[in-house]
């Protein structure tokens, strides 16, 4: 049994050996921020001034190459038909194909995707010939096995094949940036975004804050310093000659199947095949208006920022689920790839196989951390209230200034990323999740470690271990993406310099967009009820319907001149009331039309002039009656 004293000796040591280890890992992170600081100091100076930004005009005009899109499934049946359809929907672009591939055992998902391929077009089901799951590598090697033998069948080839999943919100101008890149470069990876949710669903929030910092600045400078660029298993565009590269050393089979992140590998292999591949993270910053909340449509409220161009997704939400995925992750990473190309490459590329694989110590030194914080609690209350022996750290000075210097460090690092992507918000919150993402590693690092040792004992091939997914909907997308300047770009009506000119007048005069553009004669009146109608999803209003009388029956005349709606219509029975609006109504003014006695409202676009119409007509009727 241990004495107080020696007890309290023993966390002494294991303080300072922890805190030791911290500091060379967080050394060793502090590097990358200087590099990536640095960097982006030196292309502000120097790089922006001398070379021309890339516009989405650029993005637009580039000839459009054929695009095949593989999307490996097993039991997604509940989100691949919203998938396909919903990005079909948005993708700007349109010489694509999706390859679907299921599992013949899998008669859910294989259903949903011929009910797809009956409504939808360029949408292929590619049959796995045997039962699943067995790995996200096999599935795709038996997509990429189909896509040639398409292309034989329609004597075209594919110049870019891009990686999917099932839960994948496609940027619209994704294809446009790989069409730009590819073939300059041989694989391109494109960022990952989490979509943002509630601020109490930490588990989410954690993905947020860690793909925010890594794909804004880690991979950038992997990118610079290596030559390599990690896909990412989703957003990956590869050329003809990267995959004809890949499937002729490896016996056909691109993707590696005895890893469980093929994804990690592949870029890898091919540094390692041809030293002439050429790889790119690239970020292209875009302005949208995205919806605050994704997941409650009557709260949707947008605002106005930059991002880039980015695959988004919804990863999981519950703590088990998240800790399954990262298992997955942590097996493939910190152990199935360390015997392949550990020490292929130059100095930078070993350097960051070292990092990479420094990431299950980073894990793993969390339990004495906190075993040892929890410690130093209760001796504090035991001193400070029940007479405890006195125990006070004997660490050198210069080891607790630097392990606290370098911790400030990631905590601001994140907040920063976070913020920058994100919100204020979301980058406070980063802070306290910052421990559930500890708990959240720790558990996946000794899981992963459960899992591989007993491989190794055993012999026995770790499974596909699926992720549970969900998708957004139609209308939280739409909600996302699309402004109206945006959608008349895309439909060629308008040129960018015809939109920024109107915006800028819109600053001034307060008037609607699409009124500004109809009265400089850039766009018609039915032309500017198309776009709204495509931006809102809601259908066309029949103002013939109107009856002053009766709207004002339905909502105060005050309500209705404030939000500029106008009620004509209500289902007594589901309490559903029916309004004309010129845009997109906001959750917040939603609310207020709620609070009159309706369960739900049902929009109807009409364009801004019928509206101003209707409303003064309102007006009369309001004073004719008094």
């Amino acid at each position: 049994m241990f004495t107080t004293l020696q007890y309290y000796d023993f966390i002494n040591h294991l303080f300072f050996w922890t805190a030791l280890i911290i500091l060379i890992i967080s050394a060793d992170d502090f590097f990358i921020d200087v590099c990536y600081w640095v960097r982006r100091v030196y292309r502000r100076l120097f790089i922006r001034k001398k070379y021309k930004p890339l516009t989405l005009d650029t993005l637009r005009r580039n000839p459009e190459q054929y695009v095949a899109i593989m999307i490996p499934a097993w039991q997604e049946h509940d989100v691949i038909a919203n998938m396909l359809e919903s990005n079909i929907n948005f993708l700007e672009y349109e010489n694509y194909t999706f390859f679907v591939g299921v599992y013949q055992n899998d008669e859910k998902t294989a259903l949903e995707v011929d009910k797809a391929m009956a409504r939808l077009p360029n949408v292929q089901k590619v049959i796995v010939p045997h039962d699943g799951p067995t790995c996200k590598a096999d599935c795709l090697n038996w997509i990429i096995q189909a896509i040639f033998l398409h292309e034989k069948n329609i004597n075209e080839q594919f110049s870019i094949i891009v990686m999917h999943d099932s839960e994948d919100v496609i940027h619209p101008l994704e294809l446009k940036m790989l069409n730009h890149l590819i073939p300059r470069f041989d694989l391109v990876q494109i960022p990952v975004m989490c979509l943002e949710s509630d601020w109490h669903d930490f588990v989410r929030g954690v993905y947020i804050d860690e793909f925010a910092e890594n794909h804004g600045k880690d991979m950038l400078i992997r990118e610079k310093l290596a030559h390599v660029v990690p896909s990412a298993g989703v957003a990956t565009g590869f050329s003809r000659k990267a995959i004809a590269v890949l499937s002729e050393r490896d016996e056909h089979q691109v993707f590696n199947p005895d890893s469980l992140t093929e994804d990690y590998e592949i870029s890898f292999r091919l540094a390692s095949r041809d030293r002439a591949i050429k790889q790119i993270f690239v970020t292209f910053p875009v302005s949208v208006s995205t919806a605050k909340n994704i997941y409650d449509k009557a709260r949707v409220k947008k605002r106005h920022r930059e991002i880039p161009i980015a695959v988004f997704e919804i990863f999981p939400k519950r703590f088990t689920q998240a800790v399954r995925q990262r298992t997955r992750w942590n097996i493939g990473i910190f152990y199935q790839a360390i015997g392949r190309f550990t020490w292929e490459g130059g100095f930078f590329r070993k350097y960051f196989f070292f990092r990479d694989r420094k990431g299950l110590l980073s894990n793993l030194i969390i339990f004495p951390a906190y075993f040892i914080l929890a410690n130093l609690l209760v001796i504090w209350v035991g001193q400070r209230y029940f007479g405890w022996t006195a125990y006070t750290i004997t660490a050198p000075v210069w080891l607790l200034t630097l392990t606290t210097f370098f911790l400030l460090n990631r905590v601001v690092q994140r907040v920063y990323f976070t913020t920058s992507l994100y919100n204020a918000k979301q980058g406070m919150l980063s802070i306290p999740r910052i421990f559930v993402a500890n708990i959240m590693n720790l558990c996946s690092a000794t899981r992963a470690t459960y899992a591989f040792a007993k491989y190794l004992i055993t012999g026995k091939k770790i499974a596909w271990d699926k992720t549970q997914h969900e998708y957004p909907s139609m209308e939280m997308l739409q909600a996302k993406y699309e402004r109206l300047g945006d959608i008349l770009l895309k439909k060629g009506q308008i040129s960018s310099e015809h939109l920024e000119a109107s915006l800028e007048e819109q600053k001034i005069s307060q008037k609607s967009l699409g009124r500004i553009m109809i009265e400089k004669g850039l766009i018609t009146e039915e032309e500017l009820l198309q776009a709204l109608l495509t931006q809102t999803g809601y259908s066309r209003g029949n103002i013939g319907k109107a009856n002053h009388k009766i709207a004002l029956t339905l909502l105060p005349y005050e309500v209705s001149s404030d939000l500029r709606i106008y009620p004509f219509s209500v289902d007594y029975e589901n309490h559903l009331l029916k309004v004309f609006t010129e845009r997109a109504l906001k959750g917040d003014e939603e609310d207020i039309i709620l609070k009159h006695g309706y369960l739900s409202v049902e929009p109807f676009i009409i364009l801004d002039n019928e509206m101003t119409d209707l409303l003064e007509a309102l007006e009369k009727t309001r004073r004719l009656e008094k």
